[in-house]
């Protein structure tokens, strides 16, 4: 029976032999794209996570009304977190010479030795200085906007924030992994002419605002292989007591 069912086969075949090899081909070649499809899926999320590691990419974003920055070392007591960043984030107004205004979302980053977490880079212009007892806000303001505006190189600027007024001066454009991931979101508020980022150092801030030792954000990297969901388990039980307002993942 089965050898009579071979025969019958190979006969079909054979008198079908163009579309056979018509179907075989098509089999091998969406196998072949198949293939390298998936190692090219593989390729790229392994160069997107070297991406995130190289510029220090937060896992995860936590935003508080204040807590102070020892919540870093608390954090960082975590099993499965890697680094913490504390700093200050904030809604900023900008009253430039010609007496126009802009809106930012002022941004603090530490001092370039320090492994921060989310790492940026500069594209026109200089880091922060060390000297944190500057009286002029250093400022660093987002690449995009920062041509959009057509800002300048030293161009000195009045900062409104929380009430309070300072002056600052522009050290030049940056961008930063978070920064590019926020702005290609559909309808995010940082894409516009009139609302951008504003980056300052952390130190001078917290001067500045008279929150020396405080932040309301920490930027969270947890290590490879780690189950998050436990991880954020802790983290969420440890900033309990500052009333958080949000944790934000990567992906999110």
């Amino acid at each position: 029976m089965i050898k009579l069912l071979i025969v019958k086969l190979i006969r079909t075949i054979y008198i079908n032999i163009r579309q056979f090899m018509a179907l075989v081909i098509f089999v091998l070649v969406a196998m072949a794209l198949f293939n390298g499809l998936s190692k090219s899926y593989g390729d790229l999320e392994l160069s997107i996570n070297k991406f995130y590691e190289n510029t220090g990419f937060a896992d995860y974003i936590v935003t508080v009304p204040i807590a102070p920055e020892a919540l870093v070392d608390q954090l960082m007591q975590i099993d499965g977190v890697e680094r913490v960043t504390a700093r200050i984030q904030a809604d900023i107004q900008i009253k430039r010479t010609n007496g126009e205004r802009i809106s930012g979302r002022l941004i603090s980053y530490g001092a370039i030795e320090e492994q921060n977490v989310s790492r940026l880079s500069i594209m026109d212009g200089k880091y922060f200085s060390s000297n944190t007892e500057e009286n002029d806000l250093e400022l660093l303001i987002g690449y995009s906007f920062y041509n959009r505006n057509a800002f300048n190189l030293g161009e000195k600027v009045d900062i409104y924030i929380n009430g309070m007024h300072g002056n600052g001066h522009v050290l030049g454009s940056a961008t930063s992994a978070e920064l590019a991931n926020l702005t290609r979101k559909p309808g995010n508020i940082l894409e516009g002419n009139t609302f951008g980022p504003v980056m300052v150092s952390t130190k001078q801030i917290q001067n500045f605002l008279r929150m020396n030792g405080k932040a309301n954000q920490f930027l969270i990297c947890l290590r490879d292989n780690k189950d998050s969901a436990s991880v954020i388990e802790r983290i969420n039980k440890e900033i309990s007591i500052y009333n958080p307002i949000s944790l934000v993942k990567r992906e999110e």
